[in-house]
């Protein structure tokens, strides 16, 4: 079984990684409302690049370190992003 890295280029980060300071890298799926999956695909920019039903982003490209989640599906992935 393979793991799942994040999209963003030049990221390798994976799920389940402990980084810096004991912080452990979480990976976020695209969400499904369409103007916010579009926002996030913008914010990622990748050229000639197509987002699958698996595509994540890490918690390390979130201002706040943590990705979307139940509470709060508008995040937009905005830092570390090259």
């Amino acid at each position: 079984m393979g793991r799942d890295y994040c999209t963003v280029f030049g990221c390798h980060k994976f799920s389940g990684r402990i980084e810096k300071f004991g912080h452990k890298v979480t990976l976020h799926k695209l969400p499904k409302e369409q103007y916010i999956r579009k926002a996030w695909i913008r914010a990622i920019s990748r050229k000639d690049w197509i987002p699958s039903n698996y595509t994540s982003v890490c918690s390390d490209h979130f201002i706040s370190g943590i990705g979307s989640n139940y509470a709060n599906r508008s995040k937009i992935p905005t830092a570390n992003l090259l």
